[in-house]
């Protein structure tokens, strides 16, 4: 975070604005590249799907059906954001989605 925060004000002190945007000096370019490759590593590297995430996930998608819209709210939030880190957890939470919508389910969390 520091390194991006540093990263962005070298780049506007070195900007040159006679040769409008998008002129950035190579050096600015390189430590751009270098910046996102090791936040795209650290992404990939952190996102491995595991039992203990899968029964959180269970968990949010039993909040997300909570009766108080403070915690269905949020619960909601965290379950979408979880999914989107874990690759293919929908296919573990797609049944239980179903199971909870059907008619036949009237306990309610």
């Amino acid at each position: 975070d520091s390194r991006w925060k540093s990263f962005t004000l070298v780049k506007k002190s070195m900007e040159n604005r006679l040769l409008g945007k998008k002129k950035h000096i190579r050096a600015l370019l390189i430590d751009r590249v270098l910046l996102q490759h090791e936040m795209r590593k650290l992404v990939v590297e952190g996102s491995e799907y595991k039992v203990v995430h899968q029964e959180l996930l269970c968990d949010l998608l039993l909040l997300s059906t909570s009766t108080y819209s403070q915690v269905r709210s949020r619960a909601q939030s965290v379950l979408m954001t979880a999914m989107g880190t874990y690759t293919f957890s929908y296919r573990d939470m797609i049944p239980r989605m179903l199971q909870l919508l059907s008619p036949q389910n009237t306990a309610g969390t």
